[in-house]
Formats: C-alpha cells, structure tokens, sequence
C-alpha cells in the first residue's frame, strides 16, 4: 500500500485537503470534474443554470429541459508525479410534459481519478479511483414565480489500488462500495426592468456512505459534506441570435458554505459568471478552507468559454486556470439540445 498512500498523499497536499487529522481516500468525490464550477471557486448548490451543477446538488437535474453531456479533464505537474489526472463526463436528460407544472431529470456521470503505474516495472499496476453516479430529481412549479427543486444520487465508489511490490503476502486493494447523495432548492423568478431576476437557495448532503475498510484493518471515513448557500441570475430579455433565442447578457453569482464531517475544515466559496448571448463566457471564483493546519489555505480560479446557440442546440467548450500550482489547467466542453 505504500505507493499507493504516496500518490493519495500527494494528490490531497496538491488539493489543500490534507489536515493534522490526516488523507481520506475517495478523493475523487471531492472534485466537481467541471471546468466551468472549478473557475467559480467549486460554487453551484443553488444553481441550476448549467448542468454541471448536478455534481454539486442532485436537485438541479431538473434544470433546462432537454438532452445533455459535458465533460472536463485536468492533469498534476508530472516534474512531481507523472501520468495522475482526474476527468470524467455526464449525460442527462430533462422532461416536463405539455401543461404540466412538474420538471423531471435524470443524469448519469463519471469519473475517475488515475495514479497511474504504481505496480513497478516487472507487474505493473494501474491504480485508480472511479465512481458511476446516478441523479434523479424534479422541480414543481408552486406558482408563477415560486419553484421547489428535490434530488437524490446514488453513486457506485470503486477504490484500486496497486500495492508497492508484489510479494506473497502483498496484494492490490479493491473494494467497491455504494454512496448517496441528496439536496434541495427553491427558486423565485421576478422581473426588474424588463430582466429576468433568480434568486435561489440550495442545500446539499453529499457523499454519505459506510467507512473504507482495508486490509491492513485501518479504516477512512467518506468525504461527507454538507452544502449550502445562495445564487442569483440576471438575464437581460431574449434576443434572437442564430436562431436561438437568448440573453444578450447573463450573470450568476454563488455564495458557497461547506460544512464538513470527519475532520476536514468548514470552507466558504464565491465564484460568478458573466456570458454574452451564451456565446462568451467569463468566470471567477475562490474558496477559502478556514482552518490553519491545511497544507493550502485557499484557492481561487478564472476562467473562459465559447460557446454556440444555434436554434435549439446550444455548445460550448471552457478554459479554466486555478491558483493551486500543483494542478494543470482544465478543460471542458458541454452540449444541449432544448426541447
């Protein structure tokens, strides 16, 4: 296990997780594997604008109605430790049947983070962490301006790692094991001069399983977080463009709190985004981790998108650089077809 634990170990210093109290294990459920909430510092439990923000409270599945994917990658700086990047991706769909005040969704994503060969040179060894999450939820207009958002995941956590040789006695680890997610949001829509005016508030219990037990009969606690916070959007009125019809300008912006379990630090976030016709996109965000025996104590990111509305499919892809110099910048790209 000790090639393992290094490469964990470092992962978790690169991210600011690691505490006195120590690394946890499934550090791929800490990650949003999205490029645009990594520039708006990890920030999205109330905001359901953008599908990637199913990561972060499975109540905004039920967001714009139609089909969906996206994905994002990024790597670590390979002077330190070659070949571990983390990605994954999503699909989704959103339906709400004609005169019904009822909105459903469905998502399935991926992820994984990949250490790598950590097997040496005579059995090499592919160690890695993965989930396959499942989110179901809906949005039930109360009224006009009132929305009410409930969501739940499952999610399918499977851990492997090589061991550091490959003894008798010294086998890989591999154990698998459920987690669950579920959150819930509410939504006003008003106008102001003729601009579409959300605001919105979320909360989130994520990542909520039973502890990693090893062979060694030491055990890690999941990542379990509780999330929540504020949004707001401003749209101007719909103007025609290829087609579509969009704002010529859009702004969100999160207010973010973290309360985490198994003594990891409360954390507080902000980010916002700016998009023009939902063909530019700019974004800002940062989190602070309000604990001083974090190896990071806060981490903040921008970012870049281009996308194109065309009638009702709409595309994008998203640049995004984060202050961590321990992570490579982030890509991503999204597609969705409105019904």
């Amino acid at each position: 296990m000790k090639l393992r634990n290094m490469a964990c170990a470092f992962v978790m210093v690169c991210a600011g997780l690691v505490t006195e109290a120590g690394a946890q294990s499934a550090y791929v459920l800490h990650e949003p594997i999205s490029a645009r909430i990594k520039a708006m510092g990890w920030s999205g439990v109330a905001d359901n604008s953008d599908p990637s923000t199913v990561r972060v409270n499975p109540a905004n599945v039920a967001g714009r109605v139609g089909i969906y994917a996206y994905g994002g990658k990024w790597g670590y700086d390979e002077e330190v430790l070659e070949d571990v990047w983390m990605g994954g991706g999503s699909i989704g769909l959103v339906h709400q049947r004609e005169g019904s005040n009822t909105t459903i969704g469905i998502d399935l994503s991926y992820g994984r983070l990949d250490y790598g060969d950590t097997g040496g040179p005579t059995l090499p060894y592919d160690s890695y962490e993965d989930f396959m999450a499942l989110a179901v939820g809906a949005a039930f207009a109360l009224d006009d301006q009132w929305t009410l958002r409930a969501g739940i995941a499952a999610k399918r956590l499977s851990l492997n790692y090589g061991p550091a040789s490959f003894g008798v006695d010294d086998e890989p680890f591999e154990e698998s094991m459920f987690v669950f997610d579920a959150g819930a949001a509410f939504a006003y829509t008003g106008t102001l001069e003729g601009w579409a005016v959300t605001p919105g508030f979320g909360m989130a219990l994520a990542n909520a399983g039973p502890d990693i037990e090893y062979m060694d009969g030491r055990s890690d606690p999941q990542p379990t977080v509780f999330r929540f916070g504020p949004s707001v959007r401003l749209a101007s009125p719909p103007t025609p463009i290829f087609g579509a019809d969009v704002p010529v300008f859009s702004v969100v912006t999160n207010l973010e709190a973290t309360e985490a379990f198994n003594d990891e630090p409360f954390s507080w976030a902000i980010g916002a985004e700016l998009a023009v016709a939902e063909m530019f996109f700019v974004r800002a965000g940062t989190r602070d981790l309000d604990d001083d025996t974090t190896s990071i104590e806060s981490e903040s990111g921008w970012g870049v998108g281009v996308g194109l509305p065309v009638q009702k499919f709409r595309a994008r892809f998203d640049y995004t650089k984060v202050s961590n110099p321990f992570q490579e910048d982030t890509f991503g790209f999204m597609a969705m077809v409105l019904f």
